[in-house]
């Protein structure tokens, strides 16, 4: 837990500094540090974490976003570096407002906002001299400001249809006018946009009419779209050069990232060596081009800051972030594999086995992420390391309905189809017994918030493999979390898991309240009070309904956190007593 990380980049004004986020202290914080190197200055010191940071285009002043106890209502704040005042931009408590981009000439600040209606999220524009606000779209939808024209005449706004469907509009500010740009039929993806340096096109990544996320460019004034490149995998984390001549890019290439860079002039595609094994996320350029930074998270490497320098095609890494004493050399590589399911379906799955067992099989961990539409990769996990120097294996798989391998893959656990990803849970088991590498009797499931769900419906659904559960934040009744999950995520969760009164009988048939009975693995279940995605009443229901038959679990609550546990003290608490109920369970040996 003492194992720190570094997100976040932005580019100062002139270029001579990073701002980034950092949990050097406990909560992520913002700090800075010289494109030079060196030690960083923190700049914000805040009991509460800090949700994002972005610097100025034109002078020395950062807009950050912090909230409450982990309840996700962001407020809005301007920092001078220089003299360490902090002002109040966008700040109503009970409030969403959520940070997005500057305006090139740095006069003005883009922000989303649902204090009209707590279900939907309209757009504001405020003048960072005045600290005036004006809505420049109201909607009954979710929105999002996601790019400026150079000019600032007008404002690209992203709406999320679904989670899997999205629209790009155009604003203009003057007019108040706004136009779709991406009208299209089925579903298609929108993300990443930025205009180039013209106004006159976009340039943002898209799957529309194609499995994977592909670069396109679409034309202002006719909406035209043109596929500019695409690979066999999800194209992500784009990013254009000021001068609109190179432009970066990752590819999720069976979970690892590769970053590459296009000129747009000459057409030629490089790929950034020196890079590890791991994930590239958040690049973004440095105002005059030269430099290209980004996170990177290994197996092996917690997350820090890495700079490209694209003049020497040199790579370094920026930030540092305290291993806790622990030498690089002490973390696990995973291993992909695959295993075949209930319907002759490939699932992926990354297999952590520890470097200490020879002889006896290990224990095994299976680790189950959230979402649904999310993916594991090989990325830096504290947890899973720990584990694995203790003796336990750990498989992380990608079960249907994970992301990264397609428009069809992700919609295989849809609605009717959601205990599909359950049973692929089995054939994983399954996989783990016939590879004779583990120990069959001793594998438990550990997943949070969705992950949490699929933990308490495989020990329900299938009682008898399992010799413990780990349930954080999960899913109990799918009925009563879409009734009480925070009113502006409701609808675009009811598409990917069914309608609350259209689908109620169903939902009702797979919540693993109502087959709690069958329970009869160990459970330990964390949860945070403020948590507004999936209410503590979830986890408040399973657990009544053990303890009214007199089984025991174990409950951590924590009432100063929300969808997940950030403060250290809390972390410590937490996965403590996660590791110390697996190793009771699982007798691993050190």
């Amino acid at each position: 837990m003492n194992i720190r990380t570094a997100t976040s980049p932005s580019f100062s004004h002139d270029r001579r500094y990073i701002a980034f986020l950092t949990n050097i202290t406990g909560t992520p914080q913002v700090w800075r540090i010289s494109v030079k190197g060196g030690w960083p200055e923190q700049l914000t010191y805040y009991d509460e974490r800090v949700r994002g940071a972005l610097c100025s285009p034109t002078e020395d002043r950062i807009a950050f976003a912090t909230d409450l106890g982990g309840n996700e209502r962001d407020q809005i704040y301007l920092l001078s570096p220089r003299t360490g005042l902090v002002t109040p931009l966008a700040v109503e408590p009970g409030i969403i407002h959520g940070l997005e981009p500057w305006s090139y000439d740095g006069k003005r600040l883009s922000y989303r906002s649902n204090a009209r209606n707590r279900t939907f999220f309209d757009v504001y524009v405020a003048d960072v001299s005045s600290g005036e606000s004006q809505r420049v779209l109201e909607h009954d939808g979710t929105n999002a400001a996601a790019a400026w024209s150079h000019d600032g005449r007008l404002l690209l706004v992203r709406r999320s249809n679904t989670n899997l469907d999205s629209d790009l509009y155009l604003i203009n500010l003057g007019s108040g006018g706004v136009r779709c740009l991406t009208p299209h039929k089925g579903e298609a993806s929108y993300s990443n946009p930025v205009f180039t340096p013209d106004d006159r096109s976009i340039l943002c990544l898209t799957n529309r009419d194609r499995e994977f996320r592909a670069l396109v460019s679409i034309d202002v004034e006719s909406n035209e779209e043109k596929l500019i490149l695409e690979e066999k995998w999800d194209l992500g984390d784009l990013a254009l050069s000021r001068d609109g001549s190179k432009v970066a890019y990752t590819v999720n290439e069976e979970g690892y990232s590769k970053l590459k860079i296009m000129d747009l002039n000459e057409g030629e595609i490089e790929e950034v060596k020196g890079i590890p094994k791991g994930i590239v996320s958040r690049a973004t350029w440095s105002p005059d081009g030269r430099m290209l930074a980004f996170n990177f998270s290994g197996s092996r490497f917690n997350s820090d800051i890495w700079l490209f320098n694209r003049e020497s095609g040199e790579v370094l890494q920026l930030t540092r972030s305290d291993r806790g004493g622990i030498p690089e050399e002490a973390f696990v590589e995973p291993e992909l594999v695959r295993f075949k399911t209930f319907d002759g379906l490939d699932i992926p799955a990354f297999l952590y086995m520890p470097k200490t067992w020879e002889g006896e099989k290990p224990p095994v961990v299976l680790q189950v992420h959230g979402g649904p539409e999310s993916q594991s990769r090989p990325r830096f996990n504290s947890i899973i390391q720990y584990l694995v120097n203790h003796g336990f294996a750990v498989l992380s798989p990608n079960v249907r309905g994970s992301s990264g391998y397609g428009k069809t893959y992700i919609h295989l656990d849809d609605v009717r189809k959601r205990m599909d990803s359950v049973h692929d849970l089995k054939y994983a088991h399954r996989w783990l017994v016939e590879s004779s590498r583990v120990d069959p009797q001793r594998i438990a499931i550990y997943g949070g918030s969705y992950g949490g769900f699929m933990v308490l419906a495989a020990v329900t659904t299938y009682p008898d493999l399992w010799a413990a559960g780990v349930d954080l934040y999960g899913i109990a009744n799918f009925v009563t979390f879409l009734e009480n999950t925070g009113p502006w995520r409701r609808h675009l969760r009811a598409s990917e898991y069914g309608d609350p009164v259209k689908d109620r009988e169903f939902l009702g048939e797979i919540s693993p309240v109502h087959k709690a009975d069958r329970i009869t693995a160990p459970l330990l279940v964390v949860h945070g009070v403020n948590d507004p995605r999936v209410p503590k009443f979830e986890t408040d229901q399973i657990v009544g309904a053990l303890n009214r038959r007199g089984v025991a679990v174990r409950y951590v609550l924590f009432d100063d956190e929300g969808h997940g546990i950030v403060k250290l003290k809390n972390r410590l608490i937490a996965y403590g007593a996660i590791i110390e109920f697996l190793e009771e369970h699982l007798a691993a040996k050190k």
